[in-house]
């Protein structure tokens, strides 16, 4: 499970980033919605708050105070991968 996450994030993450520096709501929310997922798999609480939160700041559909809370999620899923890696002995590349 660990390494299918560590596949994937950097993929999902851009989606985020994507979405709102386009400013796209509704793929914010889509997005944030997959990262929250994920993380919620190794019950990553902040991770997930913040994925959270930008879900319903996504689903308000005014994406324009996502900013500071993307920086936190991609804060905190720095965390998590590094933990990831740490913990289960996987490789430092994700791929």
């Amino acid at each position: 499970m660990a390494r299918a996450f560590l596949g994937q994030i950097d993929r999902l993450l851009a989606a985020v980033r994507a979405a709102v520096d386009s400013g796209d709501a509704e793929a914010l929310r889509r997005a944030a919605h997959a990262v929250k997922g994920s993380a919620a798999n190794f019950d990553a609480a902040p991770t997930v708050a913040a994925a959270a939160e930008l879900e319903q700041i996504g689903r308000s559909g005014d994406p324009s105070t996502a900013g500071a809370v993307l920086a936190r999620l991609e804060a905190e899923t720095a965390r998590l991968v590094s933990a990831l890696r740490e913990f289960g002995g996987l490789p430092t590349c994700a791929s």
